[in-house]
């Protein structure tokens, strides 16, 4: 029997307001990217812009039986507008705090070039609507960048029932499940999740590293693609720039494997086109590291940020940074500190304090905290269910402490590390 405890993360209603983003002259009140005085009959013939919704302002989805949505704009947002803003712990949306429930869907970053399960008969619209019932609010959809780059057709997954997948390239998918995902109010995060869509486990080196045909330029061409194609669609948001680089260095000054600096320069790249975009940047591993790394703890592959509130990523635009380190339990691998540990894992806590939970209150500007991957599977070990419930436990302590949402990994069943939210007849929760 598989269990997953999923954390239950609230969230806020928008209140009443007017909003509007653009050029803003004579009486509407500059606040940042966001204009606002109170109705459109007051703002209408006074600012150039866009409104981004009505007034009674855009909810993401809460964790209820009807979940809440969010709406879509009631014109296509512009892209110089500041709708998700990342500032001093927090995600927040038209000046509102937001949580983000997310779950990753995997597949499109494999030989298939779309998710998995539509083989089983299933639609997109299936598998979006158990996420939407069960309050979930953001998807992480995995591709690689081979796959950006080539923009192969996909492999046809029960053309019976999945007729849209027929002749169709894996960005034609992208732009499919997204506005089916759009039309729920699920927003997402697209991750750069593999090098090569063969190819898994790698080396975790990303960017200028290595073989030049296999380094930066080729990254910012892919994330370059992406930006432009979806750099108007609403609902994505999120942009996870390279999967678990564990074989990078973080802020060691060395510029052919630095991390950080990477994912500036990149996000720079993204920001030129899609400036309203969130950039998430993953953690290092522990080896190579970050030279100033304090913890006794041994790090995921792309759970290391330790050094990020002395060696920052530094973006040109503000409040367009998000951190996403990864964690899991013994069943994934027996790290030391499991040691001993088998029904009160509540000790892990200082763990993860010492990994990522404390940078928050280190630093009151401290970009917000993403868990981008956590999942666990019991059948594989028992001590995955305690493991997992310390772990919703701490992430649900701080929500309102740097860490406004996670990504649980994931739909799948076929995940061998952790198994996924659905079992194995791909419907089943």
């Amino acid at each position: 029997m598989k269990l997953f405890l999923l954390v239950v993360l609230l969230v806020q209603r928008a209140s009443a307001f007017c909003c509007w983003y653009g050029s803003c002259t004579g009486e509407c009140e500059a606040q940042g990217d966001i204009f606002c005085d109170g109705s459109e009959a007051q703002c209408e013939g006074t600012c150039g812009g866009y409104w981004c919704d009505d007034e009674t302002g855009p909810t993401l989805a809460p964790n209820s039986a009807e979940p809440t949505p969010v709406p879509p704009p009631t014109v296509p947002l512009p892209s110089e507008a500041g709708c998700f803003v990342a500032k001093d712990h927090d995600i927040t949306l038209l000046g509102e705090k937001i949580y983000l429930k997310g779950i990753n869907w995997f597949g499109a970053e494999t030989e298939k070039f779309a998710p998995h399960g539509l083989w089983n008969c299933k639609t997109v619209d299936f598998f979006l609507d158990i996420l939407a019932d069960a309050g979930f609010n953001a998807l992480r959809y995995p591709t690689a960048r081979d796959t950006v780059l080539a923009n192969p057709v996909v492999e046809e997954q029960c053309n019976g029932v999945n007729t849209w997948m027929d002749g169709a390239t894996a960005l034609d998918a992208m732009d499919y499940i997204f506005q089916k995902a759009a039309d729920r109010g699920i927003l997402i995060m697209l991750d750069m999740h593999r090098y090569d869509y063969a190819s898994w486990p790698d080396d975790g080196l990303y960017g200028g590293f290595g073989d030049a045909a296999e380094g930066e330029a080729t990254m910012v061409q892919a994330w370059e693609i992406l930006a432009r194609r979806f750099k108007d669609q609403w609902n994505v948001v999120l942009a996870d720039l390279a999967n678990e680089p564990h074989g990078c260095t973080w802020a060691a000054g060395a510029e052919a494997t630095d991390f950080d600096a990477f994912a500036a320069r990149l996000g720079d790249k993204i920001h030129a086109i899609a400036p309203h975009w969130l950039i998430v940047v993953e953690g290092v591993g522990s080896s190579p590291g970050c030279p100033f790394q304090t913890s006794p703890y041994n790090h995921w592959w792309g759970g290391n940020i330790e050094c990020a509130d002395t060696h920052p990523v530094e973006l040109a635009l503000p409040n367009r940074l998000v951190y996403s380190p990864h964690n899991y339990g013994p069943g994934v691998f027996e790290q030391p500190y499991f040691a001993g540990l088998t029904t009160n894992f509540s000790a892990m806590a200082d763990v993860w304090d010492s990994h990522y939970g404390s940078l928050p209150a280190k630093d009151p500007a401290f970009p917000p905290i993403l868990p981008g991957e956590f999942g666990a599977n019991s059948d594989k070990d028992p001590r995955e269910i305690a493991w997992l419930a310390a772990y919703s436990d701490y992430l649900a302590d701080k929500v309102d402490e740097g860490i406004p949402g996670n990504f649980f990994w994931c739909l799948n069943p076929n995940s061998g590390d952790t198994g996924g939210l659905l079992l194995d007849d791909w419907e089943t929760i």
